[in-house]
């Protein structure tokens, strides 16, 4: 748990810590960017409000008892002041400060000399104190007709504290949003890391061979398929580990009964139970059954060997064809003591890319398999398709009972003519091993039916 717990503090603290950044990254990016938006849209709002204002004087006189009514009029038809305060002036052909709603510093009378910014400008009975003019401001003017003109200004600290309002309200707003943020990363860490838990008790369990029923954990996500994944891990391990324990106890009874025949005998012979020929019939059994375990034991470790992960496989290039003739050709002693015709029917050449000795093994199997059943005929019948090669073995026997077909290939599961039940165990694990496949039925002729399907090398 306590590991779980971190990677829960690990997320929410990334997460808070990501928050931040970006936080901080919006308030310095709104803060330069806020600049330059400011004094454009200052810029632009002065300007609108000066050709307005110089429209409304045009071709009055520019005479303050004229033009009073005219400034009251529209100031009071204008919109409601915008995030900063602005002031105007009125100036005539000359310069003269004729109107402004900012007396105390701009003095009806006083001259704003032609041709000088209002910087440079220095209004009278103003220059024992700093004037407004030298302060940073933003301005735009518009031509009166037929002379004058109008300024609309704004201080550039005016826009500044509107600047800095607007990142208190944000920061404000993130002062708020970054505790819901660390609780909504906490949770959302406790949700990610609780089915991780959970997963961690369920691998222990495991470890302890202990495979209950899988439990389900849904999450819509990549989570989910992980358990998924490790249930379907799980299943198979259960799998594993039942045909172990099978297998075990299936070795332990095939080997139990030739060495008590063995044991029975031997004890026999020795204390004088079995005399002359009864002893000579006690030894030709005692070598049977040793022949019998000797062929038991070698195929238990042939098969443990197949199924051991990494086992290595020594592939070239091989006739498939030409092995199956190899192998019908060393058969055809056993064929003909049991009356049996061993026949292959296969192409000149079928080329696979295999290991030899195994795919060898895997015939011989096949045949062994079909001539304990078959009545007078095994079939072996190559063939080629896009992509694969196929090797049917057939017999003309009683065929397979519908409930054989699913245990075929199980380890030690034998029919009624069995010999040690790993026959077919081997050939489907080396069917496996090179890529390929193997499938048990009865043939529509009658008999069983056994076709294994090999991967075809590229190009052939």
């Amino acid at each position: 748990m306590r590991k779980m717990r971190g990677l829960a503090l690990k997320i929410a603290a990334g997460y808070l810590i990501f928050t931040f950044l970006i936080s901080a990254a919006l308030g310095l990016s709104f803060y330069v960017v806020a600049k330059n938006y400011l004094v454009v849209q200052a810029r632009a709002a002065l300007r609108q409000d000066a050709q307005s204002l110089a429209q409304v004087l045009s071709g009055l006189p520019l005479e303050r008892e004229a033009i009073e009514p005219v400034l009251f009029r529209w100031l009071a038809t204008r919109p409601a002041e915008r995030f900063f305060r602005s002031y105007y002036v009125v100036l005539d052909a000359g310069g003269r400060v004729v109107a402004t709603n900012l007396e105390e510093r701009f003095p009806p009378g006083s001259i704003l000399p032609e041709g000088e910014s209002p910087r440079e400008a220095r209004p009278p009975r103003a220059k024992a104190r700093k004037t407004f003019l030298e302060h940073e401001f933003v301005l735009a003017t518009a031509p009166i007709f037929p002379g004058g003109k109008v300024i609309m200004f704004s201080r550039q600290i005016a826009l500044q504290a509107v600047r800095r309002d607007f990142l208190l309200v944000l920061f404000e707003s993130l002062a708020w949003t970054v505790p819901l943020a660390l609780l909504a990363a906490w949770l959302l860490a406790r949700h990610i890391a609780r089915p991780l838990v959970l997963l961690r008790e369920r691998i222990h369990r495991v470890a302890r061979r202990e495979f209950d029923d899988p439990q389900e954990v849904h999450t819509g996500d990549e989570i989910e398929d992980l358990w998924r994944d490790f249930n379907l891990m799980v299943q198979r391990l259960a799998e594993y580990d039942r045909a172990q324990r099978l297998f075990l106890q299936n070795a332990s009874h095939e080997l139990k009964a030739p060495l008590m025949n063995i044991q029975g005998y031997a004890e026999g012979i020795r204390d004088g139970v079995f005399k002359g020929e009864e002893a000579a019939a006690g030894l030709e059994v005692i070598a049977g059954e040793c022949q019998r375990l000797k062929k038991l034991v070698e195929e238990i470790i042939y098969l443990s060997r197949m199924e051991t992960p990494g086992e290595a496989f020594h592939f070239e290039d091989l006739d498939l064809a030409a092995l199956v003739r190899q192998a019908a050709e060393t058969l055809q002693p056993l064929a003909r003591e049991r009356g049996v015709s061993l026949e292959v029917h296969a192409p000149p050449r079928v080329p696979v890319r295999g290991d030899r000795e195994k795919l060898l093994r895997l015939v011989m199997n096949l045949a062994e398999n079909a001539l304990r059943y078959a009545k007078s005929r095994v079939q072996f019948e190559v063939g080629v398709h896009p992509g694969a090669v196929s090797l049917v073995c057939r017999d003309d026997g009683e065929g397979f009972l519908p409930q054989e077909i699913p245990r075929i290939f199980e380890r030690f599961y034998k029919g009624p003519r069995g010999s040690t039940g790993l026959g077919l165990a081997i050939v489907r694990a080396v069917a496996e091993g090179h890529g390929g496949s193997v499938e048990a039925r009865n043939s529509p002729q009658g008999g069983a039916e056994l076709e294994v399907c090999l991967p075809r090398p590229e190009g052939r």
